[in-house]
């Protein structure tokens, strides 16, 4: 009887996984998940352009330590931060909850309640890291948004840019779009880490640290 239960166990525990192996392999074959790659500010640049990246500024963290602290305070993929002129922030999300809370945030139709919430985070993200791009022209805005994405997440990134971008194509609002890059860089890091477990189903993601 008891073999009976152990040989149960074992089957049960060996379909779960494979049911999670089939699940995140679906991911990369969709395209939502590949495995990272080290990058570098050229191919980041490159990237942006390509993918139609709205930023006003383009960030990368400044070194190792400053990009792992990054990492253990914000480390949704991606991660989107509103600020008001004040640099107080307004409203927060991560993975797939961005699409929604910037679509409310910016809707005419809604009037979008939110908690001021006095942080040091815009300038905890400003002080390490490094502009590496620029297109603004403007120095006065009513808000700022800070996003963070990495290239291996390519349909999460590609659906936030858009979003972004026709929130900036609707001068309806004087935006500081600061676009933050999460991927792994060339000097800081022998080799990037591989694809992990720690991606969730519904295609959002934490960065992995191993």
């Amino acid at each position: 009887m008891k073999k009976r239960i152990v040989v149960t166990y074992i089957i049960l525990a060996l379909v779960s996984q494979g049911l999670i192996a089939c699940a995140m392999m679906a991911l990369k074959l969709s395209g939502n998940i590949k495995n990272p790659k080290l990058e570098d500010s050229q191919s980041i640049i490159r990237y942006s352009k390509k993918m139609y990246d709205p930023y006003d500024y383009l960030w990368l963290p400044d070194t190792k330590i400053h990009f792992d602290e990054m990492l253990t305070r914000y480390p949704g993929i991606p991660e989107v931060l509103i600020y008001d002129k004040n640099f107080t922030v307004l409203k927060n999300a991560h993975g797939e909850h961005c699409q929604k809370m910037l679509i409310a945030f910016f809707s005419d139709s809604l009037k979008y309640q939110y908690n001021k919430v006095m942080d040091s985070s815009y300038f905890f993200l400003k002080n390490k890291s490094r502009v590496i791009a620029s297109t603004s022209v403007s120095t006065n805005y009513d808000y700022t948004i800070i996003y963070s994405w990495v290239k291996w997440t390519p349909k999460l990134t590609k659906d936030i840019f858009e979003r972004l971008a026709a929130i900036k194509k609707s001068n309806k609002y004087k935006v500081c779009f600061i676009s933050l890059n999460k991927d792994w860089q060339k000097g800081m890091y022998d080799q990037a880490p591989h694809f992990n477990n720690k991606v969730k189903n519904d295609g959002s993601a934490l960065a992995p640290r191993d």
